[in-house]
């Protein structure tokens, strides 16, 4: 009966996009994404149009918010409950046979971005391996070869999180196959994600293991570097949720803070990520080595980078900036990162660790970048990133007030 309704829901929406499409579906037990399953699917065989059809912006968003209002938990589209074969996907497919790729496109996002929302409102997971595959399938049809990548690899988290043998499942081996990943990295991956599901609860999202997974790999001297650890695309559910976990947790670790900031600044084409590096003065919650032509991704950025995480509840004092001064110093390194809850002592005012920064840049040239947890917040992908260093930088160099 469900099944039913998600064809007319369909229908309804494909619809609103042209009264031109025709859609024909028929019942088959198919092998489906949703590994484990043995409900029957439904597949589209007869997606055909009257006559050249032209999508507006107009009726696709009509047909988003028709289908958007009828998804949620306990509603007629409930990705909860059927993450798969629902109307969304019945649309996207259906756009997709008929080479309208780019709205197939759209769909797709759409869908994963409102189970995105739905996770965090309700704090429940849904197996999101369906739509992370199907929107690399539709990355794929429009050559976006990076993005359809790494909706795969997640596509294989999530199974690797959801179902006892995710090596069996489409993702895998469309990794496999399409990706020419081979199949002991899948394994090690996959035990990666096991292990930690014996540690504790599995995270909302698929995001936060594979970054946890890519400081595994990078950060132990000598490891081999695995192929899978690339650019995870930034996802601003991801960044909000992980900011609220910080800002609410009593703070000292700073290990959730340093993962975020790994997760972010992973994004930057050519920067190359290490956690809890040593360097002459000590360690640092985070060495970035910048392999980008001279002058990317900004002109001031030399080929390294140190960035101190600290998640306590209390702003940067003059002590703890002067400790982190010195770690830059004795390398030599003119570009240190300061991301915090509070900021630095003085903050806004010019003076105390503020002052000090000002100090260290007057006299040495060492820049040293003021972040706290509200500035990444709106940062929804790495060029945001960027210009907020930009923005930061230009305070210090400047001396600007009120840089808060």
């Amino acid at each position: 009966m469900n099944d039913e309704i998600q064809l007319e829901l369909a229908r309804t929406a494909l619809r609103k996009l042209s009264e031109d499409i025709d859609l024909s579906i028929v019942e088959q037990k198919l092998e489906t994404v949703e590994v484990g399953s043995d409900k029957p699917k439904y597949k589209v065989i007869g997606v055909t149009r009257r006559r050249p059809i032209v999508i507006t912006k107009d009726a696709f968003m009509e047909a988003d918010k028709f289908l958007s209002v009828k998804t949620g938990k306990s509603k007629a589209i409930d990705p909860f409950e059927q993450p798969d074969g629902n109307a969304w996907t019945i649309v996207f497919n259906a756009l997709g046979a008929l080479r309208e790729l780019r709205w197939s496109h759209q769909f797709a996002l759409r869908y994963l971005d409102i189970c995105y929302s739905l996770q965090v409102k309700h704090k429940t997971r849904i197996k999101k391996g369906s739509p992370h595959f199907w929107l690399s399938t539709r990355a794929q049809e429009l050559n976006d070869e990076r993005t359809a990548r790494s909706q795969m690899i997640l596509a294989f988290v999530e199974d690797s999180i959801d179902f006892p043998d995710p090596l069996a499942a489409p993702a895998a081996v469309n990794l496999s196959i399409l990706f020419e990943i081979p199949n002991d990295e899948l394994v090690g991956l996959n035990t990666y994600v096991k292990n930690q599901l014996r540690k504790g609860p599995p995270p909302l999202f698929a995001e936060e293991m594979l970054t946890s997974f890519m400081l595994s790999k990078i950060s132990k001297p000598g490891a081999k570097k695995s192929i899978l650890v690339s650019r995870i695309p930034l996802n601003q559910h991801v960044i909000r949720n992980w900011c609220k976990a910080i800002q609410t947790s009593p703070g000292g670790s700073g290990r959730s803070l340093e993962f975020l900031v790994a997760y972010l600044f992973q994004s930057v084409d050519g920067f190359q990520l290490m956690l809890r590096k040593r360097v002459r003065a000590g360690e640092v919650d985070i060495f970035v080595r910048n392999l980008a032509s001279v002058g990317k991704p900004l002109p001031w950025i030399g080929h390294f980078v140190l960035i101190e995480c600290k998640d306590t509840n209390e702003a940067v004092d003059t002590k703890e900036l002067s400790h982190f001064v010195t770690k830059l110093s004795l390398p030599r390194i003119e570009v240190g990162i300061v991301v915090s809850k509070m900021g630095l002592t003085g903050r806004g005012q010019r003076r105390d660790a503020e002052g000090v920064r000002d100090h260290v840049y007057s006299r040495s040239g060492t820049a040293i970048i003021d972040l706290i947890l509200k500035d990444l917040l709106s940062i929804k992908s790495a060029d945001q990133l960027l210009q907020l260093l930009q923005f930061r930088y230009e305070h210090v160099r400047l001396g600007m007030a009120g840089s808060a």
